[in-house]
């Protein structure tokens, strides 16, 4: 995998809701046998609720 590409999520249990992962690992971890993943999912789906203020 290479870092900041998005997948598709292939597993059947979470792919419905989380279509895709965006992959975060950087290539210094690359030695390991698993990835750091962000799920996406669409933005009706996230039920975020919070709020930014002051930079």
């Amino acid at each position: 995998m290479a870092q900041f590409h998005a997948y598709e999520n292939r597993n059947p249990a979470s792919r419905e809701r989380y279509p895709y992962l965006l992959d975060i690992q950087c290539d210094l971890l690359g030695e390991l046998r698993t990835t750091v993943v962000v799920p996406l999912c669409p933005a009706g789906i996230a039920a975020v609720d919070f709020l930014v203020t002051g930079i």
